[in-house]
């Protein structure tokens, strides 16, 4: 039974997600995460949300009935200028508690808080193109307080590396199931506990949202083919969700032609001549900072320049716009040269 209890005071530190704690030797060494490169671009900017854990262990041997309880919740505080990650995580409340009922009842618990730093990291691009967050963490300060006093002796606080991957992400939401930190001793703890006949129920949620502005739709005056080397002025409007910070700047890119949208509250507009782009698919990106320099994700909105034949490109073609579409008018003369001849009525 002190086996069985030490397992579970154990358990109960890690399923912190911010402890380590003296396992029994049949538990492997830690594994570190393993790195993944990703090609798709995730979303930028700050965010902010919560995680919450709940884990109750129970076992009833010779009589006598054992159960412990966990729960933890922490707020989350990411800050992503220019891609450097830092932030916060806290203040993280835990509380774990333990109670054996028999001939022999006894009780104990500790709770605490905890603060953590995020000193760096990345936001990645997981399966099915949905973020990542890989946060490398430090303790900045905690308290805690045990009865048993001697309680919370074998739980130390620890840094990291805490990894958040996305089940879901939409609107700026990104959220999950699990919360990793750094290694796999919680999911041995708890494999530990279950051989050993316990009853383990686990609860575990997190979410972040998106702080920063947002780039909500891109549209154009005129669409969607045009004519390679033809000169046309397109107008193209954005529409930016600021949310509660101060409007700053939004930025247009096709190819290598950057410009700083005229800005008039949540709408923003940039010209371009698309004569100068060439043939085939051109993407224009936009991308809104507030005036505290926090980026939106960049939205993209694609078009086709399409190719000249040899032969009509001898035409002279120009372009005229008629709504929201774009006609090309050419000319060609046979022969190229005019005809000169005199002719004398009546000879």
């Amino acid at each position: 039974m002190k086996l069985y209890l030490r397992s579970t005071l154990a358990l109960l530190g890690l399923m912190t997600g911010f402890f380590t704690a003296p396992l029994p030797q049949s538990v492997p060494a830690a594994r570190a995460l393993s790195g993944t490169t990703f090609t798709a671009s995730p979303p930028g900017g700050n965010w902010e949300g919560y995680f919450e854990r709940s884990i109750t262990a129970s076992n009833s041997v010779s009589g006598v009935s054992v159960v412990a309880t966990t729960s933890v919740h922490g707020d989350i505080f990411i800050q992503n200028p220019a891609g450097h990650l830092g932030g916060k995580i806290g203040p993280i409340d835990y509380q774990m508690e333990y109670e054996v009922s028999g001939p022999s009842a006894v009780s104990g618990y500790c709770k605490g808080q905890l603060n953590l730093s995020i000193d760096g990291g990345s936001i990645q691009a997981g399966a099915n193109d949905l973020p990542v967050f890989v946060l490398d963490v430090s303790v900045v300060d905690s308290s805690m307080e045990c009865n048993p006093a001697g309680l919370g002796d074998a739980i130390t606080q620890t840094g990291g590396t805490l990894t958040l991957k996305s089940l879901q992400y939409a609107g700026g939401k990104a959220s999950g199931e699990r919360a990793d930190f750094s290694d796999d001793w919680i999911d041995f703890a708890v494999a530990n506990l279950i051989k050993g006949g316990a009853s383990v129920s686990t609860f575990e949620y997190w979410e972040l949202n998106n702080t920063s502005p947002s780039v909500e739709q891109v549209s154009s005056q005129y669409r969607q083919y045009f004519l390679e080397n033809i000169s046309l002025e397109n107008r193209y409007q954005a529409e930016v969700d600021w949310r509660a910070l101060s409007p700053g700047k939004v930025t247009f890119s096709l190819g290598e032609n950057v410009q700083e949208g005229a800005l008039s509250g949540s709408t923003a507009r940039a010209i371009f001549d698309l004569g100068t782009l060439p043939a085939g698919e051109n993407v224009l990106s936009v991308v809104a900072s507030s005036a505290d320099d926090s980026p939106s994700e960049a939205l993209t909105y694609g078009f086709q320049i399409v190719p000249l034949e040899p032969w009509a490109q001898r035409l002279g073609f120009t372009a005229t716009p008629a709504g929201d579409h774009v006609l090309y008018r050419g000319t060609k003369s046979v022969p190229e040269a005019p005809l000169k001849a005199f002719v004398q009525i009546p000879e």
